[in-house]
């Protein structure tokens, strides 16, 4: 699920003032860009996938429900015990021991927008339903500071195209952190937690569920 229509209203628009003479395709293309650079670069967006291990075997592809993988996060078995794992190609977890029985293992991964937008996400990437309401002003701040930083446009402002890119990186650095905290207050950062939702995959290949946040 997108972003809520009522928020991608509200960026536009705000993006529409401060932005004369930008059309909408170029604010869209570049507020792509900044999604990209949020998630690759916060994590904030995970999804724990389980997927069936099978004897003498270590690769396992994986299949997001939606956006695009960008790094493995950490494996977990049944009894929520890390299994060492690596993920030298993208989107493939790479077991570090081979099992000697089958086993489910479930393989958390930070997530960013991919291609194509569909006409169904109103033309902007698909992302979590929480990104706008919760992170909209830093990812308008990321929108305002590449398009005004921008050569010789109506809205080129490179001070204030400065300013909004700095508060950009500063609100990528905040959702890192909440993330590390699992979005809780005074909480202590650590690695890798074990209650997350998950979804069903047999041998790599999804078979239903959500697995999103």
């Amino acid at each position: 699920m997108s972003a809520p229509e009522p928020y991608i209203d509200r960026l536009m628009n705000q993006a529409r003032v401060k932005l004369p003479g930008a059309s909408d395709a170029g604010i869209k293309g570049e507020l792509f860009d900044v999604l990209h650079e949020f998630f690759s670069d916060s994590s904030a967006w995970q999804e724990a996938i389980t997927f069936d291990v099978m004897p003498t075997l270590q690769d396992y592809a994986l299949v997001a429900d939606g956006g695009q993988i960008v790094r493995l996060v950490g494996v977990m078995d049944a009894n929520g015990i890390p299994v060492p794992a690596s993920m030298p190609t993208i989107g493939t977890v790479l077991l570090q021991n081979a099992y000697d029985t089958a086993q489910v293992l479930t393989a958390t991964v930070a997530k960013t927008v991919s291609l194509p937008i569909h006409r169904d996400y109103n033309n902007v990437p698909q992302m979590p339903i929480w990104t706008l309401p919760v992170w909209g002003r830093t990812i308008l701040d990321g929108v305002l500071g590449k398009m005004m930083t921008q050569v010789s446009k109506s809205y080129t402002n490179e001070t204030l195209g400065t300013y909004h890119l700095k508060r950009f990186r500063d609100g990528i650095a905040m959702a890192k952190t909440a993330m590390l905290r699992r979005n809780s207050f005074g909480a202590q950062a650590w690695q890798f937690p074990q209650g997350y939702r998950t979804r069903n995959q047999k041998g790599g290949v999804s078979s239903g569920g959500t697995g999103r946040f």
